[in-house]
């Protein structure tokens, strides 16, 4: 738990950054944005998105009241995403970064061991499950 979590009832609040895609609506993104739905319930967690494209899930998410910031990969580089990244991390001091599919995953990888070294979480959506010889 980091120095800046907050206590609600003497419970810790813990921050929870997500980073997704958004490029599309489909399986992933609604997968994505029930999870953060229904984690936006909770009061011992504080959550902010950071979603790679404007779209349906950013405009799902923000409507729920879920913070919410937009690196367009469209008008960004990958730099430039890093960078806004570590930037982001240090202002928001997350306790637990989940990052979703590969992109996503290196980029906040590289931003966090570079800045606040939080524990993560990384998933892959639509990776194939077993490998084939």
């Amino acid at each position: 738990m980091s120095p800046n979590t907050l206590q609600v009832n003497k419970k810790p609040i813990i921050t929870v950054v997500h980073i997704a895609s958004g490029d599309l609506w489909a399986g992933a993104e609604a997968q994505i944005f029930t999870l953060l739905s229904s984690l936006k319930k909770r009061a011992d967690i504080r959550l902010h998105a950071i979603i790679l494209n404007p779209g349906e899930l950013a405009r799902r998410l923000s409507d729920v009241g879920i913070e919410t910031t937009i690196l367009d990969e469209g008008k960004l580089s990958s730099i430039d995403i890093f960078l806004a990244l570590r930037r982001l991390f240090t202002n928001i001091k997350p306790d637990i970064i989940h990052s979703h599919r590969k992109k996503e995953n290196i980029l906040a990888t590289m931003a966090n061991i570079s800045t606040i070294r939080c524990p993560t979480v990384s998933t892959i959506h639509g990776a194939q499950e077993h490998t084939f010889i």
